[in-house]
């Protein structure tokens, strides 16, 4: 449980700090492209890092899995050390000025879009194997088929995101990914009876659910550009909330209701995640 918490609070200041790092190195105009690209590495890990470490965990004791991850660590920091060049920080902000941060409407609403995005994605991803068993009849083998699926196009959502909001900027971005994002939802019931139909839903389902996500943390940056590690790791605290909600919220629909129910349940969520965000849009930003 302990290396559970220090893995656990370890990743998510890498993810905040890389994701802002990024940014900065980034030349204008490129920001989002950059964001995308560490985004993209994390969508990649989860692809991949799963089945191999299945995989590896097959052919030998598992504790070696861990002894692999913790190599290729630090081979990743040297290499960090090496090639990456230093950076001035943003000036430290005292605990009360972090907490002011998001008493701005703006933030705040920003925030809670992301919270409602990851928590009706999260709704339907963590229980699509027994939607996919149950609504269109697919195997194990053709569960773990759509799984890859969704992961390619989550990675080519998040490449995607990065060049969108560049060229369009969040304000158009996050609206009409999110649009689609519940289009795709609620429409999976009702494609289950074709294995074509069921796939194409869930390419749209993971490209407009990863566009959203290097789109949410620019907007973020832009609305705190002095104070972007902090409010980024507000961004990684709501997402994991909303994951964790998610989860909570599809096990109850699945228990008292039916799986079948967790496309329009999950969409509906997405339509609140839009119309937070398009309140956040309205609202005036107040100065750093």
């Amino acid at each position: 449980m302990f290396s559970r918490i220090v893995l656990a609070m370890s990743g998510g200041l890498y993810f905040v700090l890389a994701t802002n790092y990024a940014a900065r190195l980034a030349p204008a105009g490129k920001q989002g492209s950059a964001i995308a690209t560490v985004i993209t590495g994390f969508t990649v890990s989860l692809v991949l890092g799963v089945p191999i470490g299945t995989f590896i965990a097959a052919y030998m004791d598992w504790h070696y899995v861990y002894i692999m991850i913790a190599i290729i660590a630090f081979i990743n920091f040297m290499l960090l050390y090496r090639f990456i060049p230093r950076m001035e920080g943003n000036p430290s902000l005292s605990l009360k000025q972090q907490l002011l941060i998001i008493k701005d409407k703006k933030v705040i609403t920003g925030l809670l879009t992301i919270v409602f995005w990851i928590l009706g994605y999260t709704m339907v991803f963590a229980y699509i194997a027994p939607l996919l068993s149950s609504v269109a009849d697919f195997s194990i083998e053709m569960i773990s088929t759509a799984l890859l699926v969704l992961g390619v196009f989550a990675f080519i959502g998040s490449r995607l995101g990065g060049y969108a909001v560049d060229r369009w900027g969040p304000v158009r971005t996050i609206p009409i990914s999110l649009i689609i994002h519940a289009g795709a939802l609620f429409i999976l019931p009702i494609t289950a009876g074709s294995t074509i139909g069921i796939l194409l839903t869930i390419m749209f389902w993971g490209t407009a659910a990863w566009i959203t996500t290097p789109a949410n943390q620019f907007y973020l940056i832009t609305l705190r550009p002095q104070s972007s590690e902090t409010v980024l790791s507000y961004n990684t605290a709501v997402m994991n909330i909303g994951m964790t909600f998610g989860a909570g919220l599809g096990g109850v629909v699945v228990k008292y209701y039916s799986v079948q129910n967790l496309g329009w349940i999950g969409g509906m969520v997405l339509l609140l995640a839009l119309v937070i965000a398009l309140v956040s849009f309205s609202l005036t930003t107040k100065p750093s």
